[in-house]
């Protein structure tokens, strides 16, 4: 094989999904997911119901509505030492109108996907990975501007993270199942819960590509 027809073997070689996928975890990279999604609670009280879709993926809530946004991210990284780290993280906020009910906990499932053993096959989804928030959630009140006495609403957000290995500052995530073996893959689902296990979900997707 001459020289010109070797290189263009291995520009096609290093150029492939794989080659890349692994170039990028040799050198720190990996996988990174995400999933956001805006949602509306009616009424200001809990139970969930879906917003209709406003542009750049936010949700148009009525004036009475808790307006909400959650998002979590995945990552799973291996350094050039071979050490694999993995960090969940994830953050719900909420806008509570005066009069609604301020919620003292939230939480979410994550289904993992299993990729089809054969091409065209079907997935598989395993068992659900229940996450919940450690801390209870940061809240603000929010007044109006003429009086400053007037409450208008509420300001509300839940924040945590697990790191596997555990970081030095602690997890402020609690999750039922191991979310590093198998690792979390493109397509899982992603449902939340506000308050924690309560019916239907606020938000539901997949995490997707970061």
């Amino acid at each position: 094989m001459n020289k010109k027809v070797t290189a263009i073997v291995l520009a096609s070689v290093l150029a492939s999904p794989l080659m890349m996928a692994k170039i990028s975890m040799a050198s720190g990279g990996g996988n990174s997911l995400e999933f956001e999604k805006g949602f509306c609670i009616t009424g200001g009280g809990i139970a969930g119901s879906p917003g209709v879709a406003a542009s750049g993926g936010k949700s148009k809530c009525a004036a009475t509505d808790t307006k909400g946004e959650a998002e979590v991210e995945y990552s799973q990284k291996t350094n050039t030492l071979g050490v694999t780290k993995t960090k969940l993280s994830a953050e719900v906020e909420l806008n509570v109108p005066a009069g609604g009910t301020v919620p003292a906990s939230a939480d979410f499932d994550i289904t993992p996907i299993v990729p089809p053993l054969v091409p065209g096959g079907l997935p598989t989804f395993l068992s659900p990975i229940t996450c919940l928030f450690v801390n209870p959630p940061t809240t603000k009140q929010v007044f109006d501007k003429a009086t400053g006495l007037t409450l208008i609403s509420t300001k509300v957000e839940f924040n945590g993270s697990l790191s596997i290995p555990p970081s030095l500052t602690g997890d402020t995530l609690i999750c039922s199942g191991d979310v590093s073996t198998p690792p979390l893959l493109k397509g899982s689902l992603v449902d939340v819960f506000v308050p924690a296990d309560a019916l239907p979900p606020v938000a539901s997707g997949k995490l997707k590509n970061d």
